[in-house]
Parts: structure tokens; C-alpha cells; sequence
């Protein structure tokens, strides 16, 4: 159909329009075939950037993705609670480098998962220091930076300075060299000031080796430091087992020509010896028969080492101004009666009994005849023992264990010995003649064992003596009997009373007054002679008002 004509005459549009069909249908199939070409075109590209990106990225992160804590955890990291010291610190810190490198921890990971193995006060300050610098920077700092934070942390100066005094004494125990490297190694990290440059720790490493290889590590100059701790432990380990040196654990082998090999698995047993005491009885008791000690042969003495000459009354070795020791026990030379080892004689042995009248009965207690252990007198408690070794003053003087001295007791002037070995204290009844004091009867009466041996029986007592020392009054219950040399002994009840102290160095007493302070009483000390004193020093003595005492 023909075109509409414009019935104004004007020029007809249709024949433009066609045209511009005829145009965009052109441009349609055209768009058609290249729309999809720059489509795939841009795609690609667009890949290209993204796969450069994401390689970049992934070259990054790439051990992010893969490492987990899994992984870190199945290796098992030690824990560190911050309180273990700096040692502890060096080899924890040595131990998580080791898990860390193991598993392949990438770097940017290494402080997240070692901070995982803190606790009690080192994971309290962690989380203060990420409070502090904020989470994520924590997390991003260096490891080295985390290591240098830690040693200023929980290795505070005190504990550098103990570690830089331990590593200026440090020395090899004897044998033990692997002990002496292993501290040595450590002490070099924890201090590293101590021993820079390399020359100095070899140098303070030899100097800590024993002196018998010392010389030897160091005249061969080594230029490292494992040469010397190699030429060390060679050398230490010859020295153990040779036997100069000592190791702990190291039983040195013995292997002796001829030695019996079933000798090595026996093992000494502990005799148990047993003292009994016989009732020897004989056929025909008529008389005594005397028995005749055999000499028998001088043992040879060890030779004496010391600086004293010989003396040719007791055969002894001692200053020749001071008197030989006899024991008033034994009757010996060289000893005295409180060091006596003889034991006592019991009286089977020393005398002859009739076995028609102990009936072959014998004590066990005592080891005297005639009756059982539990008829002994010495266990019976209806009498209260006691005992008092009378010594000589001479003796008395050269005895650690007793104190001698002139004192005052009820106003006179009294020789008086202090002895732990006598359990009451004692009077000579010359002496408490003098006393004007009336003794007292006992109720039990006491029996007394003398140095001889014997037994004395005492029912007196004089009590509450007054003992006067350093203007200080005590009280003492003395027992009037017979004594030697000294006028006065007092014994264990004084003492234990009084809660006295003997120093037997110092030959002198302490005893705590009521007020607190301690009192001392010097006794007297042995003298090599007489010291003679001018007329004027004692004149001058005797104005300050000093006591004179003349023998």
C-alpha cells in the first residue's frame, strides 16, 4: 500500500522512516556479532587483573590459609607461666622456636600461636600489653621484638645481676663436664656482655676447668670454643678414670689379678653380738687358784706425726711442763677417767664364789653372782643413784668436760669443780664442818659410785647452800661425803636447775638470770708454769681492790 500523502502538501515522513529501520537494523545484527567478542574481551581482562591481585595476595597469605593451630598445638608447646626464672625463659623460648620452625609457622603467625602457650602471670601481662598497644598491633610485631620484650620483662636486673656473679664463679665440679658446658652455654645467652668477643669465651671457659687440665686446654691455644670444650671433656674423662677426678654416679672399675668373680655378689651382713654372763663352777671348790695373766705381744703404735717430745715416764708425747695423765679408773697412762674406755670389773670375775651358796645363779644386769637380773640391786628403784668421778686438779685442768675454780659458799672460799658426769652435787665433810649448817637425814638414801668403783651409801644432805657468784645468790642442796682434791663438786641437778651451759672450749659456764642478761664464769685453764708478778703490780691489784689467794 502506497504511502499517505499530507493533504496540507508538506513532504511525507515515511519514506525517512524506513531508513532509519533499515539503520537500526543494521546496527542490531551488527552489536549482534561484536557484543559478544568485547563481552569475552573485557572478561578477560578483567581476569588478568584479578589473577594478578589474588597471586599477589595468595603469595602473602598463602601459609595463613594453610597453617592452622592444629598444628601448632599436636606438637605439644611448653606452657610458661613467667615465674620460672630467667633460665626457664631461655629454654622455652628455645623450645617454641623449635616447634615453630618445625611445623612451618609462617612468620606473621609466629607471635599469635606462641602467645597461646602462656599463662597464669605471663598470660595476665599479655593481655595487658595487648590492651595496652591494641590487639591486632600485638599481634603483628616481630618475633625478635616479642623476644626482646619478654628478657625485660621476667629478667628483671636483680636476676641479671645474680646470673652475671653466677657466670663470673662458675667452675667445673670435679668431673662433671657436661653439667659445667650445659650452664655454661646458657649463662652465654643470658649474658651474652659477659663473655663478647669470641677470645673472651674461650678464655672464661678455660678458666672454669679443673687445674689439672686447665694448663693442658690452654697451652694448646684453640681458636673456637668447641675445640676447647672438646679437648675439655677428653681430657676430663681420662682424668675420671684414672680416678683424679670424681663424677657423680661413676663407680671406677677394680679388677684385680687372682680375684675370685663369686666375691662381687657377696654382701656384707651385720654381725649381731649378743652379752651374756656365765656362772663358772668347777668340780672341786677347795681353793682359790691364782691365775697368772700371759703377757701377751706389744702392738705395733702408729708413728706419731705431731711436735711434742717423748716422755719417758708415760711413754706419751706431751709438753714437758705438763703433767703426765693417768686414768684413776684403769690405772693407764695417757688418759684420763672421763675418757676411760675399760669397762667395769664385774665381781664374778675378781672373786672366787662358792657355787654351793650362789646356787649357779648369775645377773645379767650387773654380771655378779647370786642373783637374777630382776633382784639386781641397780635396777632397784627403792634407793635413788648417783655417782661422782673425783678427779685431781691437775686432771681437772687438762678435762674438756669439767670446770674448776675457787668460788663462795656459805662465806668461805671453797675449790669447787663443775661436772656433767656427777648427777648430785657434793661436799667434803672436812669442808661442811665449816658451814654451820645442819645437815638433814633422807628420806631414801642415796648410793654414791666413786672413781674406784666402789659404792658408798649417804642418808645426809645440807640444803639450801648459798653459792655466790658475781654478786648473784643460788641456792645448792650439797651431799656431805669424802672427796679428793676438790672441796666441792657440783653436779647435774645444779645445773639442770639452774639451766647452765658448759662450753667446754672456753672452759666456761652460762647461766640466764632472772633479768634476762647471761652470766659467764670462766673456769680455769691449763698454764704452762707459774707466772711470777712483781710486788708492785700486786700492790697496785690490791689497792683496786682485787682478791689475793695464797697456795
Amino acid at each position: 500500500m502506497p504511502p499517505r500523502r499530507d493533504p496540507n502538501g508538506e513532504g511525507s515522513t515515511s519514506g525517512n522512516d524506513d531508513e532509519i529501520n533499515k539503520i537500526a537494523w543494521a546496527i542490531s545484527l551488527h552489536m549482534r556479532d561484536v557484543i559478544p567478542g568485547m563481552v569475552t574481551d573485557i572478561t578477560q581482562n578483567l581476569r588478568g587483573s584479578t589473577s594478578d591481585s589474588a597471586h599477589n595476595s595468595n603469595a602473602n597469605n598463602a601459609g595463613t590459609a594453610t597453617f592452622t593451630y592444629k598444628q601448632f598445638n599436636d606438637a605439644k608447646p611448653p606452657k610458661y607461666a613467667g615465674t620460672e626464672g630467667a633460665t626457664s625463659l631461655l629454654q622455652w623460648l628455645e623450645s617454641i622456636e623449635d616447634i615453630l620452625d618445625f611445623t612451618g609457622c609462617p612468620e606473621n603467625l609466629k607471635v599469635k600461636m606462641a602467645s597461646s602457650a602462656f599463662h597464669k602471670g605471663a598470660l595476665t601481662w599479655w593481655n595487658s600489653e595487648k590492651n595496652t598497644r591494641g590487639r591486632e598491633v600485638a599481634l603483628a610485631l616481630p618475633w625478635e621484638d616479642i623476644k626482646k620484650v619478654l628478657v625485660e620483662q621476667f629478667c628483671p636486673r636483680h636476676e641479671l645481676k645474680k646470673l652475671e656473679v653466677e657466670m663470673w664463679n662458675l667452675v667445673q665440679d670435679s668431673g662433671e663436664s657436661a653439667k659445667y658446658t650445659t650452664r655454661f652455654h646458657e649463662l652465654c645467652i643470658l649474658v651474652p656482655h659477659l663473655v663478647t668477643p669470641l677470645s673472651r669465651r674461650i678464655e672464661k671457659y678455660i678458666e672454669g676447668l679443673p687445674l689439672v687440665i686447665r694448663g693442658t686446654v690452654m697451652g694448646s691455644n684453640p681458636t673456637t670454643l668447641e675445640a676447647a670444650i672438646h679437648l675439655g671433656a677428653t681430657l676430663t674423662e681420662e682424668y675420671v678414670k684414672a680416678g683424679v677426678l670424681t663424677r657423680k654416679g661413676y663407680k671406677r672399675a677394680q679388677i684385680e689379678e687372682g680375684k675370685k668373680p663369686e666375691q662381687h655378689h657377696h654382701k656384707k651382713k651385720k654381725q649381731k653380738t649378743i652379752k651374756n654372763f656365765v656362772a663358772m663352777t668347777v668340780a672341786a671348790p677347795t681353793q682359790a687358784t691364782t691365775i697368772t695373766a700371759i703377757p701377751q705381744p706389744a702392738t705395733a703404735r702408729k708413728p706419731y706425726t705431731g711436735l711434742f717430745p717423748l716422755c719417758t715416764k708415760c711413754q706419751y708425747h706431751h709438753l714437758p711442763t705438763t703433767p703426765c695423765r693417768k686414768c684413776l679408773k684403769c690405772g693407764r697412762m695417757g688418759h684420763l677417767a672421763a675418757t676411760c674406755r675399760a669397762t667395769h670389773l664385774a665381781a664374778a670375775t675378781t672373786t672366787t664364789a662358792n657355787p654351793a651358796t650362789t646356787g649357779g645363779r648369775v645377773c645379767f644386769n650387773c654380771g655378779a653372782e647370786g642373783h637374777f637380773r630382776n633382784q639386781c640391786p641397780r635396777l632397784n628403784n627403792a634407793t635413788a643413784t648417783a655417782r661422782s668421778f673425783v678427779i685431781e686438779t691437775s686432771e681437772a685442768c687438762e678435762d674438756p668436760t669439767v670446770i674448776t675454780g675457787t668460788l663462795l659458799i656459805n662465806d668461805h672460799y671453797v675449790s669447787i669443780i663443775f661436772d656433767t658426769g656427777a648427777d648430785k652435787s657434793f661436799v667434803s665433810t672436812n669442808t661442811a664442818s665449816q658451814f654451820n649448817k645442819q645437815p638433814s637425814i633422807l628420806d631414801v638414801p642415796y648410793t654414791v659410785e666413786v672413781a674406784d668403783g666402789k659404792t658408798i651409801l649417804v642418808n645426809s644432805i645440807i640444803r639450801d647452800g648459798e653459792l655466790r657468784l658475781n654478786d648473784h645468790l643460788f641456792l645448792i642442796d650439797l651431799i656431805p661425803m669424802t672427796l679428793g682434791s676438790f672441796e666441792v663438786v657440783v653436779g647435774m641437778d645444779w645445773l639442770s636447775k639452774n639451766h647452765a651451759e658448759i662450753v667446754c672450749l672456753e672452759k666456761l659456764i652460762r647461766i640466764p638470770l632472772p633479768s634476762g642478761e647471761m652470766m659467764q664464769v670462766y673456769g680455769e685453764k691449763p698454764c704452762c708454769g707459774l707466772k711470777i708478778v712483781s710486788c708492785i703490780k700486786a700492790r697496785k691489784y690490791l689497792k683496786k681492790k682485787y682478791f689475793a689467794f695464797i697456795w
